[in-house]
């Protein structure tokens, strides 16, 4: 498996696609809003957390696989650290408890999709795939069990549905690529990973281009 990366070290990845036309703007104030012709999800100001996003670049974090508590393991402490500083967590499904979405709308606001090990809480409450405008970019979010393999689900989730990224997980392991100019991005797991140096997570910086970045924490701590 090799050294293990230094204690929160990240890998960035930019995607250099720019916007030119007017597209989709993002929409700060008022609850989750759902259009019923796209589905698209656009999400709320809350205390002041995504005011202004026409106006600086918004910053995500990306979350799978977190399996509370059948990880035996909490939310690293250096993950929350990173979660003061964002403006909108995405979590791509086995949370699998919802007191795990408490904790983690404490630091943001949280919206998601529900993985194939999730309760019927957390099914209830999130579909299994959907798209977000986010900063006027469409972000398809699935959990990646309904493949052969999670990228294979992933691209065919989203084969027929124009998006400029494509969030997954399922794996466990941290991935990124860029596949007919779609961002692929699998944050890995923060809590239980598999085939990767240390627990991780992701970041979206969001502007006038799409970046992703691969997070990885200290191994081997807890709480």
């Amino acid at each position: 498996m090799g050294a293990s990366p230094p204690s929160c070290s990240l890998q960035r990845f930019c995607l250099l696609l720019y916007r030119t036309g007017p597209g989709n703007s993002a929409i700060a104030g008022g609850g989750w809003q759902k259009s019923a012709a796209t589905g698209t999800i656009k999400p709320p100001a809350v205390s002041g957390h995504l005011a202004a996003l026409e106006e600086r670049p918004l910053k995500v974090a990306v979350i799978a696989d977190t399996h509370i508590p059948g990880s035996g393991r909490p939310l690293p402490a250096a993950l929350l650290r990173h979660l003061r500083e964002v403006a909108l967590i995405i979590h791509l499904g086995d949370v699998t408890s919802p007191e795990v979405l408490a904790h983690l709308e404490e630091h943001a606001p949280v919206v998601g999709i529900a993985g194939n090990a999730d309760l019927p809480e957390i099914r209830q409450r999130w579909p299994r795939r959907r798209v977000l405008t986010l900063a006027r970019w469409r972000i398809g979010l699935v959990h990646g069990d309904a493949g052969p393999t999670p990228l294979a689900a992933a691209r065919r989730a989203f084969a027929d549905d124009p998006v400029d990224c494509v969030l997954f997980g399922h794996s466990h392991t941290p991935y990124r690529a860029v596949l007919g100019e779609v961002l692929f991005l699998n944050p890995g797991s923060p809590t239980l990973p598999r085939e990767a140096p240390a627990p991780s997570f992701a970041l979206l910086h969001l502007a006038d281009r799409l970046e992703g970045e691969i997070v990885y924490l200290p191994p081997g701590r807890r709480g």
